[in-house]
């Protein structure tokens, strides 16, 4: 079953799901104890047809709780459970912060390099560049011509955002963008 995502009006989201076949069952059977689950339809979790039915039912479920509640529920357990975090809190999680997988740079809290190999481990070479440094060589290689980026910044479409993925939304251009 696809790792369900729940969002409740006063909580944050979470998400679960197992990390291979073998520890399926073991990881099924735990989660249905943490959730307090006992709907015997949850015996058919091999029952492809009956997934959407057990998604909507596990989705409920988990709605029911805010994120913190599950923390609480699921930390220390041998269920795949994480809560999903936003821009400012992932940093500031303890699994995150024991791991060192977020660094400061020049102001910027930013991942660390990945992956960490010990003979030559990764090292951040300088600070991020400022929002829209690079709009216009991003817009090039979607295949935007100069015309087309020049006419959005000269109509005022093209401004500073949430990154130059937003931006190139704004510009209302038509054309498909791959993301």
């Amino acid at each position: 079953m696809a790792a369900p995502t729940s969002t409740t009006p006063t909580s944050a989201p979470t998400a679960s799901g197992s990390r291979s076949a073998r520890s399926s069952r073991s990881f099924y059977a735990l989660l249905l104890e943490k959730t307090g689950i006992s709907d015997p339809e949850f015996a058919r979790q091999m029952d492809r047809s009956a997934w959407p039915r057990l998604r909507e039912k596990l989705a409920k479920a988990i709605a029911a709780k805010t994120q913190s509640q599950w923390c609480e529920i699921m930390d220390g357990t041998d269920v795949c459970f994480a809560p999903v975090l936003d821009l400012d809190e992932a940093p500031k999680h303890p699994h995150n912060v024991a791991r060192q997988t977020f660094v400061e740079m020049a102001g910027v809290i930013q991942p660390a390099p990945a992956p960490r190999f010990s003979v030559t481990p990764g090292a951040i070479q300088g600070p991020p560049p400022a929002v829209g440094a690079h709009d216009r060589e991003v817009l090039l290689d979607w295949g935007f011509t100069p015309t087309e980026i020049c006419g959005s910044r000269r109509f005022g479409h093209a401004r500073q955002g949430f990154g130059f993925l937003t931006r190139t939304v704004q510009l209302g251009f038509s054309r498909e963008v791959a993301t």
